[in-house]
């Protein structure tokens, strides 16, 4: 027999009761820490707490949330692997850009005071034959 306490469900054990609970299987779970005096309250079959508490819906609804969770872990968990792989390959490429930075000179620049002079197209003509 089983009592309902503030939407808790209690086994009735003589002059006590001791608090329920259910895992996502179903399995019933005794806390005999946790109990409650039963003078005087309301005392309901197995069937009947099942009922009231909702357990079935309780048990699904803590299975959905479950799975949903580890497809979250798994995503979150791969994502992560893959930042930290992209991150080791950009600290890779930026160490190698930094090498070619070295090894390269700097291009030297034209004189800008110089004027261009204009170019003769009969002296091109010529220089072409």
């Amino acid at each position: 027999m089983y009592i309902i306490e503030n939407g808790k469900a209690y086994l009735v054990d003589g002059e006590v009761a001791h608090l329920v609970n259910f895992d996502t299987t179903g399995k019933m779970i005794i806390n005999k820490e946790e109990t409650i005096e039963i003078a005087n309250k309301a005392i309901y079959s197995y069937n009947e707490m099942y009922a009231k508490l909702n357990i079935e819906f309780k048990i699904a609804e803590k299975k959905q949330e479950d799975a949903l969770n580890g497809i979250e872990n798994e995503v979150i968990d791969k994502l992560n692997k893959q930042i930290v792989d992209l991150t080791n390959e950009n600290e890779k490429l930026k160490s190698l850009l930094a090498e070619k930075k070295i090894e390269t000179k700097p291009i030297e620049a034209k004189d800008t005071n110089e004027e261009e002079k204009p170019v003769d197209e009969e002296e091109t003509k010529k220089n072409k034959k």
